[in-house]
């Protein structure tokens, strides 16, 4: 295989100087014999059907180029080229583009190297220049061009994309997963390449993530990279355990990077994590021995009937604070035990480990020294006693696990270990679930302070202080945080599809080029036109919790259009949100004044009104969104005496906008008359096994 040196050398060799010669012949001549390269995607435009298949079969090289005249800023949403700048970023997938004049250019995309490219880091490249006739040009054009310095290079990248996002390798180290676009390289761009040059911008959307923060909650520097979605079978979600440590590693080494601080300067690390996520692993090799199985994975689904027809709901609830549902840990842990070959005499043996996504962290953050977690996320997997804080005896046999596997349960506030960054040992001193770290990230430090977090699903959390409120209408009962040795719990109720639904418009519908589209097009139409859309894909979480109900979509005419849709699709996540409302104020006996709101979808104007409205609440969404990582921060900061308390923290939280209802009653009332109905359809659609 030829190093991505190699390649750039042979497109200078190939490329033709004239723009005339077929781009087919560039990527022919890129795997000629000497020089093979098993996938090129030729193509002259990055476009959006193309990134849509880009993550199926890697590709060492994309030749691409695109008609518009480049400007100073272009990676915006401005522009069609700009968004598809931003989804290549957004997705994970390296692109380096000519400034070309598409008209000079008749060649096509080369059926037989046309393959789709999948990369881990992004490169993003668009360097300008001016030619001897003050015309703007990019390095990579092809033709006679006044070349420009690398030094003159590389502030230009970052003051493009405002993060310094070059870095030189040793000894000339060869560049993978990089992308060219254009035909011959530019001189100066080679030097680059040669000089082991490598470009990395945030990815993704399902990815591990580094954020450094300031004493003063500042942001200092953002690492993103995704991790690979698997789908065995339809309903069955898993990642691969390692690549989310690999990823959470180079993340951390990046943001380290971006900021230029020594790791002598970081105070701590917390960690924040998806909840209910499995992993089961060797505790003498560390190796996983199954991929994890994910939060949203419904395969267990048979194993929590079989809990409910021997009579253990209820123990369940007032033990754990949850419902038997495929969602938590415990019977995803059973199906490992029962389903990986060895995996059960293992475990009986004491030869596994269980953890969620934080344990499998800070087991290898440290070198397998600690085996912990902290109470939020031992709230989560339907073993842990709530009230009397320990693994409980009565479930672990039920389910058939050996208590040896699992991890010591601590404060979410505490030093737990070391991990080594650049050879300095700097303490892991917070964990917390996802969902609880946005709930102490929003400062709900008291009893009926609570938030709601827009991600892929959404997740409602009401503080209920000391006091665990059992709920009667279909929440579940968690631990909050747990502080100096006492926990504060929490009420919450859990959307499986959110925001997914607007990725759902994008990747499987078409109707939208990104996420940000949804707000835009809910606005071009006055409402719905009577369509309700129910994105039941995984069934429905709570106030519901029927794992068999199937997405629906109602009130369709012939005057429906995709607008409707879409706009259906926002509201969707408003209705669910306001169920989840409802159900908590009858369980604790008193109405919300106001919302907290937190993650990406609470960008979207048109829908932080719409939830404000069918609420009848205020909404209030904080200056730093990023509450779920602050919340760590703010853990790991406590316990190393960065902040000196909670009371210092909740001084320090800033509002960003507030929304009011405008929404008269009677329109309210209809509105959700329609929503229940749909959800009516809904239920119990899947046969049940």
């Amino acid at each position: 295989m030829a190093t991505i040196a190699d390649i750039l050398t042979c497109i200078e060799t190939f490329a033709p100087v004239s723009m005339k010669e077929p781009w087919d012949n560039v990527g022919l001549n890129c795997g000629h014999p000497g020089k093979e390269v098993s996938t090129i995607l030729v193509s002259l435009d990055p476009s959006h059907e193309v990134c849509l298949e880009a993550k199926e079969v890697g590709a060492q090289l994309l030749l691409t180029h695109h008609s518009l005249i480049w400007k100073p800023g272009f990676i915006t949403d401005a522009t069609p080229w700009g968004r598809d700048v931003l989804f290549l970023i957004e997705n994970g997938i390296a692109c380096v583009n000519a400034h070309t004049n598409l008209d000079e250019c008749p060649g096509g995309v080369n059926d037989e190297l046309a393959r789709i490219l999948g990369l881990q880091n992004v490169s993003v490249i668009q360097p300008r220049g001016v030619d001897s006739n003050g015309q703007e040009w990019g390095l990579l054009h092809m033709g006679e061009v006044e070349p420009q310095s690398l030094e003159d290079f590389l502030p230009f990248v970052k003051s493009v994309l405002g993060t310094p996002v070059l870095r030189y390798a040793d000894g000339g180290k060869p560049v993978h997963r990089v992308a060219v676009g254009g035909g011959a390289c530019g001189t100066e761009f080679m030097d680059a390449v040669n000089a082991g040059c490598d470009t990395f911008v945030t990815a993704g959307t399902t990815s591990s993530r580094a954020i450094l923060f300031d004493r003063d909650q500042h942001i200092v520097a953002v690492a993103q990279r995704e991790f690979t979605q698997i789908y065995p079978k339809a309903g069955w979600v898993e990642h691969n355990p390692l690549e989310i440590y690999s990823s959470i590693y180079s993340v951390m080494m990046e943001a380290i990077t971006q900021a230029d601080v020594s790791p002598r300067e970081i105070a701590a690390v917390g960690i924040t994590n998806q909840r209910e996520t499995t992993i089961v692993w060797d505790k003498t090799t560390g190796r996983p021995i199954y991929n994890a199985i994910v939060w949203q994975c419904r395969r267990t689904a048979d194993i929590c009937d079989d809990l409910n027809r021997r009579g253990l709901s209820d123990y369940i609830r007032d033990t754990t604070g949850l419902l038997p549902d495929a969602y938590f840990s415990a019977t995803k842990i059973k199906w490992i035990l029962d389903n990986v070959e060895g995996a059960r005499e293992k475990a009986e043996r004491g030869e596994l480990l269980f953890g969620t996504v934080d344990s499998w962290l800070v087991w290898k953050l440290t070198d397998g020294k600690e085996h912990v977690t902290d109470y939020t996320n031992a709230s989560r997997t339907m073993l842990y006693n709530i009230h009397d804080l320990c693994w409980d005896e009565r479930l672990l046999r039920e389910l058939d696990i050996p208590a040896s596997m699992l991890p010591t349960v601590k404060n979410s506030s505490e030093v737990y270990g070391t991990c080594n960054i650049q050879g300095v040992a700097v303490p892991i001193a917070g964990i917390a679930g996802d969902q609880q770290a946005a709930l102490f990230g929003q400062t709900c430090f008291e009893a009926g302070d609570a938030k709601n977090t827009y991600g892929t699903g959404c997740f409602l959390l009401m503080n209920t202080g000391d006091r665990a409120v059992t709920s009667r209408h279909g929440l579940v009962t968690t631990i909050a945080v747990g502080l100096d040795g006492k926990v504060q719990y929490a009420l919450e109720g859990s959307i499986f599809v959110g925001g997914a639904v607007i990725q759902w418009l994008r990747d499987e519908l078409h109707f939208i080029r990104e996420a940000r589209d949804a707000e835009y097009f809910a606005t071009k139409v006055p409402d719905t036109g009577g369509v309700y859309l129910v994105p039941a894909f995984a069934g429905l979480g709570a106030p519901h919790w029927d794992m068999y109900a199937r997405g629906a979509l109602v009130g369709l005419t012939r005057g429906t259009r995709p607008e409707h849709i879409i706009r259906a699709a926002q509201e969707s996540i408003a209705y669910q949100t306001f169920d989840l409302v409802d159900a908590m104020e009858k369980d604790v006996g008193f109405s919300l004044n106001s919302l907290r709101v937190d993650g990406g979808a609470s960008r979207d104007r048109f829908l932080m009104q719409f939830q404000a409205d069918v609420l009848g609440r205020s909404v209030h969404r904080p200056a730093i969104r990023e509450t779920t990582a602050l919340g760590a921060a703010y853990l790991a900061g406590l316990a190393v005496g960065l902040w000196k308390d909670t009371t210092q923290l909740k001084s320090l939280w800033k509002e960003d906008t507030v929304y009011d209802s405008q929404m008269d009653d009677a329109t309210r009332d209809r509105l959700i008359r329609g929503w229940r109905k749909a959800v009516g359809r809904s239920l119990d659609w899947e046969e049940h096994e």
